[in-house]
């Protein structure tokens, strides 16, 4: 966690340490305070872009329509350009969840087995409701074609099960309109083992 102050001066905004020093100079239109090691600022253009304290891009500006002021357990929702797809990335800029989305409900995070971090995430797609559970400890997230119950309710579902995933489709959607270079690495998804909800499976996801 970054202990940067974001402060304004002559209608420009930067960080600085709590001891007063300048980390970041005032030449943003907007800044955010720092979540998971990355700050969401506008520039001249009102452009969003997401920093790291050195000021690196992260993701660059003009890659996204908006973005997410905070990241929750490192991720954060992002629309596209055509202003229209949502969709979800990590702290390294990576899509989590594939932007082919109509909308994003805010993040939440919760707690799972071990006292680890989740994310649970829903929205719309195509006009149907559906949600994802991303464990940060595995990285593996349920792809657009994994439905839940309606009204899912997590707290139901906290004791795991193993159960073995292959790569699906795409894994993130059948929709190769939208090319991006993460998603060139495909391969790292398969074969790995998710941690399914106790219960009768086939009423929650679909696992070949």
């Amino acid at each position: 966690m970054s202990d940067l102050i974001v402060f304004q001066k002559n209608n420009l905004f930067g960080a600085k340490y709590p001891s007063g020093r300048i980390a970041i100079t005032p030449k943003y239109k907007e800044m955010y305070p720092f979540s998971c090691g990355l700050s969401l600022v506008r520039n001249e253009k009102y452009q969003y872009a997401y920093i790291n304290i050195t000021e690196k891009q992260i993701v660059s500006f003009g890659t996204y329509i908006w973005c997410d002021p905070q990241f929750i357990c490192g991720y954060a929702r992002v629309k596209l350009m055509d202003n229209i797809h949502w969709g979800v990335i990590d702290t390294l800029g990576k899509i989590a969840i594939y932007p082919n989305l109509d909308y994003i409900l805010p993040l939440e995070s919760f707690k799972i087995w071990g006292n680890n971090n989740a994310v649970k995430i829903a929205g719309r797609y195509k006009g149907t409701e559906v949600a994802y559970i991303i464990d940060p400890m595995s990285r593996i997230n349920l792809p657009i074609d994994f439905e839940f119950m309606p009204n899912f309710d997590l707290e139901e579902y906290s004791f795991p099960q193993k159960a073995t995933s292959t790569k699906r489709n795409n894994l993130f959607t059948n929709d190769n309109s939208n090319k991006f270079s993460s998603l060139d690495s495909r391969e790292e998804w398969e074969d790995q083992t998710l941690d399914a909800f106790e219960g009768d499976e086939s009423n929650y996801w679909n696992i070949e």
